[in-house]
């Protein structure tokens, strides 16, 4: 079963709740009863009292029922990352990891406050031709508050939708005081995780590498765009990890095989048995220029993989912010009626076993990211990756 690692539900991608996948966890029975089983006592009096009291029993949905029981017991665990999803949430989740779905084309997280924030649209996506711009706050959905948010799917699943169909959202810009309201067409959205050009800067070609999501699919496109980068001779690489919310450890593994030697530790995890290592993957197209990193604060798990790796081993030079800071590892389980738990299983630690978990990578430059300078055009951030490609050793 693959697992799944992600940043949300702090970061949850609404076109791709793409997660992250390492080994397998063990959980231990919960010993609430002193004999190694859960106490179900007062949870069966409640429904006891319910069944022989409630006014209108006979209109209860029994599905929601248990499946209320099931995100209960999830809740109280108080993990961020551990949620009980539902068989309609379990097959957009599916739907999600394999880069298809039909919705509006955003990634979302929920703030410290609770607040449902864009942490970026896809490139041609309806949210953004609409205008939906990186740092927004959700405000309301089809004219309902959203108020403080506890679980982001539920938001997620009101925004997605059928192809054709409009979805009403109410926005509030970064650094604006007025909110404004707008439609989006709901549409197919594919996620193009990989896009790729070659840029020149004083006299020297130079490739931008710009990975937006660690997908099924985003190590093979990775491996083409780098391809033809390395047939057009770059001189050095610029790998843009900025508002990559993580995805496949799988990816990140065959991606980092670009950049290090076979057989190197790239990551370890650490369960209830001890510390395991992953190692980088025999690759026979090797990168062997300059490479800087560019991350941000909504650059987390994959894209810390891969940042803390290649910062470990002094293979790259990270720029931007410091990185979200997730460090645990969730794997999904499959129940019997289409639903499934997604759980924490495990934390990881880079190469040198140093743990981001609400530390992040802290980039070797550090360069802020001005959202009005971005939106308008002028990516100080880049800039200095192209400054430090092209100066002299």
């Amino acid at each position: 079963m693959k697992q799944l690692f992600r940043s949300s539900p702090l970061t949850f991608i609404l076109f791709v709740v793409l997660a992250f996948f390492l080994g397998r966890g063990t959980v231990n029975p919960v010993l609430l009863d002193g004999k190694g089983d859960l106490d179900l006592t007062t949870a069966q009096s409640v429904w006891s009292i319910i069944s022989e009291y409630y006014l209108r029993i006979d209109q209860l949905d029994s599905d929601a029922v248990r499946f209320g029981i099931a995100k209960g017991l999830v809740d109280a665990l108080d993990d961020p990352y551990s949620a009980f999803m539902d068989p309609e949430e379990t097959k957009a989740f599916l739907a999600s990891l394999k880069g298809e779905l039909q919705g509006i084309g955003a990634e979302l997280r929920l703030s410290e406050q609770g607040q449902v924030m864009v942490v970026g649209p896809l490139p041609n996506s309806p949210a953004e031709r609409a205008g939906i711009l990186p740092g927004d706050f959700i405000l309301k959905v089809d004219g309902k508050l959203l108020g403080q948010v506890d679980n982001l799917m539920e938001v997620v699943m009101k925004i997605r939708g059928k192809k054709g169909t409009t979805v009403d959202l109410q926005i509030l810009h970064e650094g604006e005081l007025d909110p404004v309201s707008i439609s989006i067409v709901r549409e197919n959205v594919h996620i193009d995780a990989v896009k790729w050009k070659t840029v020149e800067h004083h006299d020297e070609l130079l490739g931008v590498l710009t990975l937006s999501s660690f997908t099924e699919d985003s190590s093979r496109e990775f491996a083409k765009a780098l391809q033809q980068l390395t047939d057009e001779n770059v001189s050095g690489l610029v790998i843009d990890l900025r508002f990559n919310g993580g995805g496949f450890l799988e990816a990140s593994l065959q991606i980092l095989g670009h950049f290090l030697l076979p057989e190197q530790e790239a990551v370890h995890t650490r369960n209830q048995s001890g510390v395991k290592a992953r190692f980088v993957p025999y690759n026979t197209l090797r990168f062997n220029g300059k490479v800087v990193v560019l991350v941000n604060a909504l650059s987390a798990s994959a894209s810390e993989i891969v940042a803390g790796a290649l910062q470990d081993f002094q293979v790259a030079t990270i720029v931007g912010e410091k990185t979200f800071g997730k460090g645990t590892v969730q794997e999904v389980k499959s129940l019997w009626d289409g639903s499934s738990l997604r759980i924490t299983v495990s934390e990881w630690l880079t190469p040198l076993k140093r743990s981001i978990e609400q530390v992040g990578i802290l980039p070797d430059v550090e360069v802020p990211l001005e959202y009005s300078e971005f939106r308008a055009g002028n990516d100080l951030q880049m800039e200095k990756a192209y400054e430090l490609l092209t100066q002299e050793n």
